[in-house]
């Protein structure tokens, strides 16, 4: 798997004459002095081995050529009449990027983007940057030239090309022109990028209640987090609870995390329940709104057990007591109807012998039935 850096830049085109030299200031402080466009400046300061430059047909393409040959002036000629014929064809770039490539001792690919921003378009532009960086590509991306639907169609791509190519965006770069200092100033957008995975990361998490995906979000050692999750996984409420709290009690939030603080401290409440039986009953509620119905069942039945031997003031927790105690409970056929499901689901069949058989085949027909029997048992027996 590749890990080489990869520079991509958007070639805009001035609306009258050429770029204005002006300086870049990057985010470490390093100024670069009277350069026509920050792609110049970035692969400078970033040293890629890589370079891809999108543009369109009347992007500025003699320019980049001129700041990298000026002495070919045949080539700039060529590139700069169909530059301003607004007529730059991907089979001129493409020799311009073998030029280009052999004066750099570095691969260059230069692409023409369409002005389109029809749904087609979109998506064929997110597949382009696909297409030019591998698996574990190391990406930095300036999106500061082009037209004003670039930038958008420029995060959106980073996004998916962090989740579904394994790309790791090191930085999103936008420059700032500030005429009172005389210069650009180089903003890194990857913050932005790092959002929008929090919200998918919590949408993840939200369907598989794994503590353990959100490390991402929490930026910091998310052991105690992973091994909540398997704790909590394994039925063990109280050692899960504990390890969230010892989470949270050292956790110190950046600025990402303190924008999700509060719907990760929503998700972890439950840990915070006084009682055993009132964990346990938490999570049932949260794995049946999951639908992980053997989780939601057996974490319900555990919890009124708890909840029973919590009335009963009997502090031995041991599993012939804690047998006896489902027993006893048995008495209530919303209960034995629980458990008789909790049973179907472990082994996989309706075929138990049970009171409660027809209602059990019917849960196992359609997890809308599922849904809508758990739910009905669960305000029953007051699991909540």
């Amino acid at each position: 798997m590749s890990n080489s850096k990869t520079l991509i830049i958007m070639l805009g085109r001035p609306y009258q004459g050429e770029y204005q030299k002006t300086d870049y200031k990057m985010p470490d402080g390093t100024l670069y002095k009277e350069k026509h466009f920050v792609g110049h400046s970035l692969f400078d300061w970033v040293k890629p081995e890589k370079l891809v430059v999108l543009g369109t047909p009347g992007s500025m393409w003699d320019e980049l050529l001129r700041q990298i040959d000026d002495v070919n002036e045949e080539l700039y000629l060529e590139v700069a009449e169909a530059v301003d014929a607004n007529n730059t064809q991907q089979a001129l770039l493409d020799r311009l990027s073998e030029h280009l490539s052999q004066l750099l001792s570095k691969e260059v690919v230069l692409k023409i983007l369409t002005l389109k921003v029809d749904e087609e378009t979109q998506v064929e532009f997110v597949q382009q940057l696909g297409d030019v960086c591998d698996s574990g590509t190391e990406l930095y991306m300036d999106i500061t030239h082009g037209f004003r639907t670039l930038p958008l169609f420029a995060l959106t791509a980073a996004f998916y090309l962090k989740k579904l190519k394994n790309i790791d965006i090191k930085a999103v770069y936008y420059a700032e022109f500030r005429p009172d200092e005389h210069c650009s100033v180089v903003h890194d957008l990857k913050g932005l990028i790092t959002i929008m995975s929090g919200v998918s990361t919590l949408e993840k998490y939200d369907h598989s209640g794994d503590y353990g995906l959100l490390d991402e979000l929490v930026n910091t050692d998310a052991s105690k987090l992973k091994d909540a999750a398997f704790f909590e996984r394994i039925t063990n409420a109280n050692k899960a609870s504990s390890k969230l709290k010892t989470f949270m009690d050292n956790w110190i939030p950046d600025a990402t995390g303190k924008l999700f603080e509060r719907e990760l401290l929503s998700r972890f409440k439950w840990s915070k329940r006084s009682a055993q039986h009132l964990r346990e009953l938490s999570l049932a509620r949260e794995y049946l709104n999951r639908n992980d119905y053997l989780r939601a069942v057996f974490y319900g039945l555990e919890g009124l057990v708890s909840q029973h031997l919590y009335d009963q003031k009997i502090g031995d927790t041991g599993y012939e007591v804690r047998h006896e105690a489902s027993n006893q409970l048995a008495a209530n056929d919303a209960y034995r109807k629980l458990r008789a499901i909790r049973n179907a689901l472990a082994h996989g069949s309706d075929s138990a012998k049970s009171h409660h058989k027809e209602d059990v085949k019917k849960a196992l027909a359609s997890p809308k039935e599922m849904q809508k029997i758990l739910s009905q048992l669960f305000n029953e027996l007051e699991i909540r």
